[in-house]
C-alpha cells in the first residue's frame, strides 16, 4: 500500500510540475487554474454559485478572481433581474482555445 501511495505522489508530482510552472509565469497558482476551470464549466454562474460549487469561503475566492477579471480572463456582469448578483463569463482570453464555444 505504501508503494501505491508513493506511486501516485510522483506521478500527481509529474502531472502537475508544467502547470504550475506556467502558472507560476503567468503570476497565478492553482486557485486561479481552479476559478478558471469552474467558472468555463459553468457559464453564468453567479459568485455565489461558484463558491458553493467550488466548496470555498468569499475570503479564499475574493483576491484570485479579481485578478482574473482585472487581467481579462474572466468577465462579470451584473445579474439583468437582481443587480446585487454578479455573473461569471469566460472571456476568449480566458478560454483554453482562445474562443468560447457558443
Amino acid at each position: 500500500m505504501n508503494e501505491a501511495l508513493e506511486a501516485l505522489h510522483f506521478a500527481f508530482r509529474a502531472i502537475t510540475a508544467h502547470p504550475d510552472e506556467r502558472l507560476e509565469d503567468l503570476g497565478y497558482s492553482r486557485v486561479h487554474h481552479r476559478i478558471l476551470y469552474f467558472v468555463g464549466r459553468n457559464p453564468g454562474s453567479s459568485v455565489n454559485e461558484l463558491l458553493g460549487i467550488m466548496r470555498v469561503s468569499k475570503q479564499y475566492l475574493h483576491r484570485p478572481l479579481r485578478q482574473l477579471v482585472e487581467d481579462g480572463y474572466i468577465q462579470s456582469r451584473q445579474d439583468s433581474r437582481d443587480r446585487r448578483v454578479k455573473r461569471l463569463r469566460l472571456t476568449s482570453k480566458g478560454h483554453p482555445r482562445g474562443t468560447i464555444d457558443r
